[in-house]
């Protein structure tokens, strides 16, 4: 089967993701694909970063789309009104972007393992629903569900579980965790956090490092810190793909982290998390895996000590629960296809 995708992900001009948890869960469906025996091809805004998986900028890519079987867009949080000071941007114009693309190369179109947040302005809420008319709805989880039928009026809406789940966990190939800390804060809580908070985990951990997760320049995560609080951290990441950031994550003895991804990043590779932030997505997350969650970073180290390696051990079993319903689900998807 010929199946195209387009998630949030793209490239920027320096080679590397805008975002690492958009590339993240969008490589990995795609490469879950691939490995079935599809053919798969990613819609790219940017240059197009090299790769296994196969990309193409809009122009290519809608010609290899009038030959597909199918249209995935997903996942993410593509279900929501994520530039609310504009008059129509952001992911409700891509969504209603992909569906048109769809619609007009006679393509069958699935919206795969999306979340979705609570939406306020009308034309937001009319865009997605517009975009659902005539697709296949699988959300990555029960809140999503709800939103997607209680707002968006859409009734055929089943569970697919985050698609960064498939491929199962993953091995970075030593179980000596030399990494220290992994810091892996959004925009908000990196603006709030403090030089004594990165000395403290230094205390705890031996060494502490940053992950910008949003890797857009100005308006990364890096760049809403401090600068003296940048200069406490051993090793700041940004530039990088979601590959690298696997490993560096996978080899820390904890991981502290509003980024929701980074938190899968955690959990797939069996790190101990500890989450931070009041964002629904990651209290839902927190819920989902047992995780503990603090409203901010001087709540999250006030109780904090070096755990031991099985403390995340009922979130690891939830995990595999649901990288088989993961799994399940897209089988279910493709066969739909296939009839």
């Amino acid at each position: 089967m010929k199946i195209a995708i387009i998630s949030a992900d793209r490239t920027v001009d320096g080679g590397y993701p805008q975002n690492i948890g958009d590339a993240f869960l969008t490589d990995r469906l795609a490469l879950q694909l691939a490995k079935l025996g599809h053919s798969v091809v990613v819609l790219d805004l940017g240059p197009c970063r090299l790769g296994e998986v196969r990309r193409a900028r809009l122009v290519p890519f809608i010609r290899e789309l009038r030959s597909s079987d199918l249209l995935i867009v997903g996942g993410g949080t593509l279900l929501q009104d994520d530039q609310v000071d504009t008059l129509f941007s952001g992911l409700p114009r891509l969504c209603i972007f992909a569906r048109l693309l769809g619609l007009i190369s006679r393509t069958r179109t699935s919206f795969w393992g999306v979340g979705a947040e609570e939406i306020e302005r009308r034309r937001a809420v009319l865009a997605l629903r517009l975009s659902q008319v005539g697709s296949w709805i699988w959300v990555r989880d029960e809140r999503s569900r709800e939103i997607v039928r209680g707002q968006l009026n859409a009734k055929q809406v089943r569970i697919s579980r985050d698609a960064c789940l498939l491929g199962g966990a993953i091995s970075i190939g030593s179980e000596d965790r030399f990494g220290g800390a992994i810091v892996a804060l959004s925009s908000a809580e990196a603006g709030d956090l403090r030089r004594a908070d990165v000395q403290h985990l230094r205390e705890l951990y031996g060494s502490v490092s940053f992950i910008s997760m949003d890797q857009c320049g100005a308006g990364s995560d890096l760049d809403a810190m401090e600068k003296d609080v940048v200069g406490e951290f051993d090793q700041v990441y940004i530039g990088i793909g979601w590959d690298e950031c696997l490993t560096i994550i996978g080899s820390s003895r904890i991981l502290l982290a509003s980024r929701m991804h980074a938190l899968y990043m955690g959990l797939l590779t069996h790190s101990d998390l500890l989450a931070v932030g009041e964002r629904p997505k990651v209290r839902q997350f927190c819920v989902q895996y047992e995780v503990s969650c603090n409203a901010g970073v001087p709540e999250a180290l006030a109780h904090l000590v070096d755990r031991g390696a099985d403390s995340n051990k009922q979130s690891r079993e939830r995990m595999t629960r649901d990288i088989e319903e993961a799994s399940i689900a897209l089988a279910e998807m493709l066969a739909g296809v296939a009839k």
